[in-house]
């Protein structure tokens, strides 16, 4: 399996974000796992690092629902970077609620996964979309 050079993880659930980082780790699949707690400290994760030599972010895990920003609002000011090294985002939902996935349809979103993450459906991000 492809080893990508960086994940974002951007969820406000502290045991979503500890259970879906050892599972990347578990899974050797990256060796850099960046985890923010919503969708401001995303954008400014993002616009500090891009610039940095050899910093790129393969896939963001994004979670819809969140306080301050939530992964809608997160998207649109996202895709006016003028380098967000075509990461490919999944976002991540405990909702089923059918127009979260048709507005997601609007953004350039990988996939649309219901949480917890488990290795399964890593695997098949990585096989689907890497």
């Amino acid at each position: 399996m492809k080893k990508l050079n960086g994940i974002l993880l951007v969820d406000d659930d502290p045991t979503s974000c500890f259970l879906t980082q050892y599972i990347i780790e578990e899974m050797q699949i990256s060796d850099r796992i960046y985890t923010v707690q919503g969708g401001r400290e995303a954008l400014d994760f993002i616009r500090t690092h891009q610039a940095a030599p050899h910093f790129c972010v393969d896939l963001i895990l994004l979670d819809i629902n969140m306080p301050d920003m939530d992964g809608f609002e997160f998207l649109e000011a996202f895709e006016d970077l003028p380098n967000n090294c075509n990461s490919s985002v999944v976002m991540l939902t405990t909702s089923s609620n059918i127009r979260d996935l048709d507005k997601a349809k609007a953004f350039r979103v990988a996939d649309y996964l219901n949480k917890p993450i488990t290795e399964e459906k890593l695997t098949e991000i990585m096989t689907k979309h890497f």
